[in-house]
């Protein structure tokens, strides 16, 4: 049985982060879901909700993401 750890909320959020930054950078890079998903060891149901949790954020759909983010100095 793997035990439980308690994370901080604020060290949680930011492990979000940088999480969806690394995302946002390979997105604008023109890297697919299943490209994102093998190359940082994730499902890709789990990419397509940081994606999701990425536009949100942004306010924008998919193809304004990497512009938005480039224009925010994101990447």
């Amino acid at each position: 049985m793997v035990a439980s750890v308690w994370i901080p909320a604020t060290l949680s959020s930011e492990i979000n982060l940088i999480r969806e930054l690394e995302i946002l950078r390979m997105i604008a890079q023109g890297a697919s879901n299943r490209e994102i998903a093998d190359a940082l060891f994730l499902a890709e149901g789990t990419v397509k909700n940081y994606v999701t949790n990425i536009l949100g954020k942004l306010e924008v759909r998919v193809p304004q993401a990497a512009l938005k983010a480039k224009e925010s100095d994101l990447i």
